[in-house]
C-alpha cells in the first residue's frame, strides 16, 4: 500500500492596517525612531506567533510552505509611512488603498520629498488599490480608504496620542 496522502494545509497570510497621526504635532517628527522600534518588536511577535501556528498545522499534514505577511497602508505621510517601512524592513509585503488616483493623491503631500517618498513606496507595493474619491470631497474619500483597508486585514495597528 501506498503512503497515506493528505492535503497540504494552507499557508498563513497575515494582513496588517495601519491608522493614526498625519503629522506634528500629534506626531512629533522625533517619534519616528522611537516608533520604529516598537513597531519592529510588535511585528516580530505577530510573524513568530503565526510561523509557530503554521508549525503546529504542519503536524496535522504537509506543511504549504512560509507564511507570509502583508501592511495595508495608504502611504500618507505620518503613521502610514512608519508602519509601512517596518513592515517591509521586516519581510512584509506592501499592498497600498489610495483615497483618490495616485496622481490626485501626490497633490496632497505638501513637499517634494513627501511625494518622493510617496511614490517609492508606491513602487515597492505588490498591489494598489486606487478608489475614485471626488477631489472636492477629500474627507469623505479618506473615509472610504479606511474602510476599504479595514475590510481587507487581520490586525489593525493604531498610533494615536
Amino acid at each position: 500500500m501506498g503512503a497515506e496522502l493528505s492535503p497540504p494545509r494552507p499557508r498563513i497570510r497575515l494582513r496588517v492596517g495601519v491608522s493614526g497621526h498625519r503629522a506634528p504635532p500629534k506626531l512629533p517628527t522625533q517619534s519616528a525612531a522611537p516608533l520604529h522600534a516598537v513597531l519592529d518588536r510588535i511585528l516580530a511577535t505577530i510573524m513568530a506567533t503565526a510561523r509557530n501556528s503554521e508549525n503546529d498545522l504542519a503536524g496535522a499534514g504537509p506543511a504549504s510552505g512560509r507564511s507570509e505577511f502583508v501592511v495595508v497602508s495608504s502611504l500618507a505621510e505620518g503613521s502610514d509611512r512608519i508602519v509601512a517601512e517596518a513592515g517591509l524592513a521586516a519581510g512584509c509585503t506592501l499592498e497600498a488603498v489610495l483615497p483618490f488616483a495616485r496622481g490626485e493623491y501626490a497633490r496632497d503631500f505638501a513637499t517634494a520629498e513627501s511625494r518622493a517618498e510617496f511614490k517609492r513606496l508606491l513602487g515597492t507595493a505588490t498591489a494598489v488599490f486606487e478608489l475614485d474619491g471626488a477631489a472636492d470631497d477629500r474627507m469623505r474619500a479618506y473615509e472610504a480608504a479606511g474602510f476599504v483597508m479595514l475590510a481587507n486585514i487581520d490586525l489593525l495597528i493604531t498610533l494615536w496620542d
